[in-house]
């Protein structure tokens, strides 16, 4: 399941503007279907043109990645960042 959190519309210097989503995911634990853990996708739509990332089991407690997903929507995080910052973020 994915919520989105927020709907960002960037304008870079140079270049077309484009949208940014930021979904929260929600799935059970692979190791223990009792317990919901939480992740992150963010979609990118320019020109007709879609980029996605998504990675799933980030986190166990909400408030964490609400927080991390709040981070990346502020500094407009991007698809094709968004592995590098998250392994950033949890280390």
């Amino acid at each position: 399941m994915k919520e989105l959190m927020y709907k960002m519309i960037i304008s870079p210097n140079e270049g077309a503007s484009f949208n940014c989503m930021y979904y929260k995911t929600t799935q059970k634990s692979t190791i223990n279907n009792d317990i919901m853990t939480y992740g992150i996708e963010i979609v990118k739509e320019s020109l007709n043109i879609i980029e996605k990332s998504r990675f799933d089991d980030i986190y166990v407690c909400e408030n964490k990645v609400d927080e991390l997903l709040k981070s990346l929507a502020h500094h407009n995080v991007t698809p094709i960042t968004l592995k590098d910052i998250i392994l950033d973020w949890v280390n």
